[in-house]
């Protein structure tokens, strides 16, 4: 593997890792300093990610495709509008990528499932919404896209990798 891959896997891991925290953690609602700060933090970190991941998977033929897929994901969510979901992992880097508008989905949990309790319940970062200079609005669900680059991506460019080493032996 070239080191500027190497580097770029190595980055898409570390912010990997710690968008799987920020997406699985909650946060005091009441507290608008935390809940803005990790927001920003966020986009910042989810930008990176997909300019990193977006490196990677182009090490792989086009027509190896990555879901997304809602089962693996921290939290069970559901659009309240016709806005789609993406589901493919090069789709939502490129969104990001080439994002016009960027925007942090900060949500209420139901008190049920609140790690907070009372009046001040526990607020979470399960999406950003993203729209591009063509194309429209679309959710990504982090959670699910880290979740899918560290298992199915991971694994894939292992094989990869193996089956490079294989054939410079042959």
């Amino acid at each position: 593997m070239e080191a500027i891959i190497r580097k770029s896997f190595d980055l898409a891991l570390d912010e990997a890792t710690l968008l799987w925290g920020m997406t699985s953690t909650a946060y005091p609602k009441g507290h608008d300093l935390v809940i803005n700060t990790l927001a920003v933090k966020m986009l910042e970190m989810v930008s990176s990610f997909a300019l990193h991941c977006r490196r990677v998977l182009e090490q792989f033929p086009k027509t190896k495709k990555f879901k997304m897929t809602k089962a693996n994901s921290r939290w069970n969510w559901e659009t309240v509008d016709d806005i789609p979901i993406l589901d493919d992992l090069w789709d939502a880097t490129n969104y990001i990528i080439h994002a016009r508008t960027l925007q942090s989905g900060v949500e209420i949990l139901p008190e049920h499932l609140s790690f907070i309790r009372g009046e001040d319940n526990s607020v979470f970062i399960p999406y950003v919404l993203v729209k591009t200079d063509h194309k429209d609005f679309a959710y990504i669900n982090v959670f699910a896209m880290v979740h899918c680059f560290l298992y199915d991506v991971v694994e894939a460019l292992d094989q990869l990798e193996r089956e490079r080493v294989d054939s410079s032996l042959n």
